[in-house]
């Protein structure tokens, strides 16, 4: 049981296991699950999945582990991975701490991580830490400074905004003698309000395969479409940039009558135009900037302050990002916000930026607006 009947989490989730899973394999997941329920022990079984538009059959597999609410609801929480996946291909030829892949849990109101017994050693102890945000801002040696400073704006956006994401910290994630990279799944339960109350994921061990690694996090971070940063990407790399830079601005790119390109001339029409904007947007920022697409005819960059004026420096780029998208038969609406602060999120940012596209749109499109946060 997790918590759920099978008519309640058909109605709750659209892409239902039951639909995901081949039939003749739903019944060993099943059986899986039963028996990491009645012995307490981490769930891991291989499938075959449907994948794709083309309902194209691929092999999976899955590590799992069921928990108990406050409420007395068993909920089981698990992580999917392709057979391709360099991690599934290497979990049965490392043991470090126990075991390639470690549940963990972490509790928004009591700021308390728990990291569980790994897959493979179930005799291990859980491993809590309390005052878990506190600890990473004294820069603790077991994690490096750049992950724990991704880590604290990581939860710190998920507060407010709980979703599901990933990432690659470097740490001693159970006490080893030397760090080593995690790659870091999770999701989070959120209460009534939108409120994120606990975040459930999963670490893999990644250092021995870090080449491989960095290769597949590229492969999860690219739009296809345009070959920028998708949505779930540029919103972790700036929330990093933000707190470790502090200050800098965000440019909201809204394309202007692009639903009426993909009415009269078709969708293959309007993929180009996305391509060919995301070509010019990319040659208005620096290598080091965070550009990407944040959903349809949207895009979204993000880049530190340099000398001198930023508001000059913010309306330059605004109107270099106009000419840039006029070149490529198109046309925009250009939102900026400033921002001067470690503490402000993604979404922050976001809602300034947008507001400030909005106006540009009123006022006629083809403009930009700066505001300060």
């Amino acid at each position: 049981e997790t918590g759920l009947s099978e008519s309640e989490f058909v109605r709750r989730f659209h892409n239902t296991l039951d639909e995901l899973i081949i039939p003749d394999d739903r019944q060993e997941l099943t059986d899986a699950i039963a028996t990491a329920r009645r012995t307490n022990t981490m769930l891991k079984c291989e499938v075959s999945i449907h994948y794709g538009y083309g309902n194209e059959r691929r092999d999976v597999s899955i590590v799992g582990h069921v928990e108990t609410d406050s409420e007395g609801l068993e909920w089981l929480y698990v992580l999917v991975m392709m057979q391709s996946d360099p991690y599934v291909e290497q979990m049965d030829e490392h043991d470090h701490g126990g075991g390639t892949v470690i549940p963990f849990d972490y509790s928004f109101d009591q700021d308390v991580l728990t990291i569980r017994a790994p897959s493979g050693n179930v005799q291990a102890d859980d491993v809590i830490m309390s005052h878990f945000v506190e600890g990473l801002e004294a820069l603790p040696p077991y994690m490096s400074k750049t992950s724990a400073a991704k880590v604290i704006a990581t939860l710190s956006d998920l507060r407010q905004h709980p979703t599901a994401g990933f990432s690659d910290i470097k740490c001693a994630l159970r006490g080893e003698a030397e760090q080593r990279w995690y790659h870091i799944n999770y999701t989070c339960d959120a209460d009534v309000n939108g409120n994120a109350v606990t975040m459930h994921g999963y670490a893999q061990d990644a250092s021995d395969q870090m080449g491989s690694v960095r290769w597949w996090r590229r492969q999860a971070e690219i739009d296809q479409l345009t070959g920028l940063l998708n949505r779930n990407a540029v919103e972790q790399n700036i929330n990093l940039t933000v707190r470790t830079q502090g200050a800098g601005m965000m440019f909201m790119v809204d394309l202007d009558g692009f639903k009426r390109v993909n009415d009269e001339l078709g969708h293959l029409v309007g993929d180009a135009l996305l391509r060919d904007v995301a070509g010019a947007l990319n040659k208005c920022f620096r290598e080091n900037d965070v550009i990407g697409r944040y959903g349809g005819d949207e895009f979204v960059a993000f880049m530190a302050y340099g000398r001198g004026d930023q508001r000059a420096l913010a309306a330059k780029r605004a109107e270099a990002i106009i000419r840039a998208v006029k070149e490529v038969n198109a046309a925009c609406s250009v939102g900026v916000a400033l921002c001067n602060s470690h503490e402000a999120t993604f979404y922050d940012l976001l809602e300034v930026a947008d507001e400030a596209m909005y106006t540009s749109k009123e006022q006629g499109k083809g403009t930009y607006t700066i505001l300060a946060m």
